[in-house]
């Protein structure tokens, strides 16, 4: 195994066959994890010069836009809780019901003790959907 993880090292430090491409969407976590990760992989000589960030809304955006995503999100949503019901993800060590929760999308990143408490009344209240086993 070690002949093999030298090979692969020198592939990815190879700056003519490989580079890495690092995706990301626009939010604190995310970048600051893109910029780890782009550090982690410079110190190690891997070759990054392109850098995606997915999923921006421009100023331009209209209701028509967000409505269309509320109802494509909407159609995925109901597919999850269908398969939930009709064929759930059995794990040897789960005990009891589980439950599906739906954590609305915040208007602005969870990044302090208050917005974590905000998070957590959506995560653990009563209100619990079973998924049948």
């Amino acid at each position: 195994y070690r002949q093999e993880a030298e090979d692969l090292r020198d592939l990815l430090t190879d700056k003519e066959r490989t580079q890495f491409l690092v995706v990301s969407i626009a939010t604190g976590l995310s970048a600051a994890e893109s910029v780890r990760l782009v550090q982690g992989l410079d110190e190690r000589g891997v070759n990054v010069n392109n850098f995606v960030v997915n999923q921006l809304i421009s100023d331009s955006t209209d209701a028509k836009f967000v409505e269309r995503v509320v109802k494509s999100q909407g159609k995925c949503l109901e597919q999850l809780r269908e398969m939930s019901v009709s064929a759930p993800l059995k794990a040897p060590s789960n005990v009891g019901p589980m439950f599906l929760k739906e954590v609305p999308f915040f208007d602005s990143e969870l990044r302090s003790v208050y917005a974590l408490r905000t998070l957590s009344a959506v995560l653990f209240a009563n209100n619990k959907t079973p998924i049948n086993k």
